[in-house]
């Protein structure tokens, strides 16, 4: 055996022991990296890529909220390690947003956690519409587009249509900034102002406008009140 390989061997032998006997957080990011790829790689080269990976990536947590398959094969790994962090990531997406989808968004705290949750994985701007009943029991949701929000800046009617389709009271808004603040742009602010008014003439009310980013989650409502928004007793702040 190569003296590199009883390395890299010890290495990987040494942070699944530490995993075993200290748990998940007791592991630095690289390790983590090292002990999720030394199932799916020979021990050299889960290592050598896992020290490739750190540089750029800094933790486990971005490389799971990257796009998966092209990262991977800028480091050429195997087949198996782009299926096994795919899945994990999957999984996270799941497990997440599980608990959200029969969540009441009667708060702006719970419409921002479920959002995030919604669409914590879009690697690109994507414009949702939810429609929740009088309770602000979630009904249904639909992606109208995969752009930026001015480019559905002309689809009130799609959005009527769908809230009336699903018999909704309430419609919320929201939509992604993946690679800047969570902050509205005036575009953002304008269309949110003319869907409320367009969504009046049929007495549907528009909520809130939920807007994620990277560095969280902003609810226009909690910003402007009514001077956006109608008044909903029943939706709060807390």
């Amino acid at each position: 055996m190569k003296g590199k390989d009883i390395v890299s061997n010890k290495i990987i032998d040494d942070v699944r022991l530490k995993y075993k006997l200290h748990g998940y957080s007791s592991l630095t990011e690289l390790e983590k990296i090292q002990l999720v790829l030394s199932y799916s790689e020979i021990n050299e080269r889960a290592v050598e890529i896992s020290n490739n990976i750190i540089k750029s990536y800094c933790n486990l947590h971005t490389i799971l909220d990257s796009n998966i398959p092209f990262l991977m094969k800028e480091y050429e790994t195997n087949i198996k390690t782009i299926t096994l962090f795919s899945l994990i990531s999957d999984i996270i997406s799941i497990f997440v947003f599980s608990p959200c989808k029969d969540m009441n968004l009667n708060t702006i705290k719970k419409s921002k956690k479920y959002f995030s949750a919604l669409l914590r994985k879009s690697k690109r701007e994507v414009v949702v519409v939810v429609a929740v009943d009088k309770n602000f029991k979630v009904i249904c949701s639909k992606i109208l587009s995969r752009g930026n929000l001015t480019d559905v800046g002309i689809s009130y009617r799609r959005v009527a249509e769908f809230a009336l389709e699903n018999d909704a009271q309430y419609i919320f808004l929201s939509h992604c900034h993946p690679s800047d603040n969570s902050n509205p742009s005036p575009e953002d602010i304008n269309v949110t102002i003319h869907l409320k008014e367009a969504l009046e003439f049929l007495d549907i009310i528009l909520i809130d406008h939920i807007i994620t980013g990277k560095d969280g989650v902003y609810s226009m409502f909690e910003e402007f009140g009514t001077d956006i928004f109608n008044k909903v007793p029943e939706y709060k702040i807390k």
